[in-house]
């Protein structure tokens, strides 16, 4: 019988002994990942462009707004119904720089897209591919 208390206790010390160090390797692991890992690397690719709200808060003034409604047929079940993409074209001005933002609302998915760039062709690009991919 004490043969049998000595080795449980030989066992949970040897057991704590290597939870604690599997403990340690898995929060330097943490740590290492939190700070050094794949989100610190990803987060310079995709800058965030700013909206039209954020524009006009820095100083940009809108020089020219243009508002054009596109109607489609709508997409499966639904194709017997109009799908209206609703697009207002803003241009903005800043000393002499120019910035473009479009608004685009699609009926169908009911949702709002916001796009702002220096060149206007990529906006345009992107709306239409946002249009034919929803």
């Amino acid at each position: 019988m004490k043969n049998l208390s000595v080795i449980i206790f030989k066992l949970s010390y040897f057991t704590k002994k290597a939870f604690k160090k599997i403990s340690t390797i898995s929060t330097i692991i943490f740590i290492f990942f939190t700070f050094f890992g794949m989100n610190q690397s990803n987060a310079n690719k995709y800058p965030e462009m700013p909206n039209l709200l954020e524009l006009k808060r820095k100083g940009w003034k809108i020089i020219e707004k243009q508002k054009e409604e596109i109607i489609l047929n709508g997409k499966p079940p639904y194709q017997n119904l109009n799908r209206e993409i609703l697009i207002e074209k803003h241009k903005l001005k800043k000393t002499n720089s120019f910035f473009f933002c479009f608004i685009a609302y699609d009926s169908q998915s009911d949702k709002i897209t916001e796009n702002c760039s220096p060149r206007e062709e990529d906006l345009e690009k992107k709306i239409i591919k946002n249009i034919k991919n929803k």
